[in-house]
């Protein structure tokens, strides 16, 4: 990376045009793989089955009991 300094302004430049190409290649790798862990995510959710009221009741009850009691 090369930079000038103007004022208190700096301006940096790519030293060589390799490095904007292999910050490209890593975007593209990463938006590839976020969509593999969003489709990922999505089947888990998919597959879970929905949680009883009755689930549901003990954890929010536990939850408010802790809270009253100050922790």
């Amino acid at each position: 990376m090369e930079s000038s300094k103007n004022g208190l302004f700096v301006t940096y430049r790519l030293a060589d045009p390799l490095v904007a190409e292999l910050l490209l290649l890593l975007r593209r790798v990463a938006e590839t793989r976020l969509a593999e862990v969003e489709r990922l995510n999505q089947e888990f959710h998919a597959a879970r089955e929905p949680l009883q009221l009755s689930q549901q009741a003990g954890p929010r009850r536990r939850v408010r009991k802790r809270r009253m009691q100050g922790h």
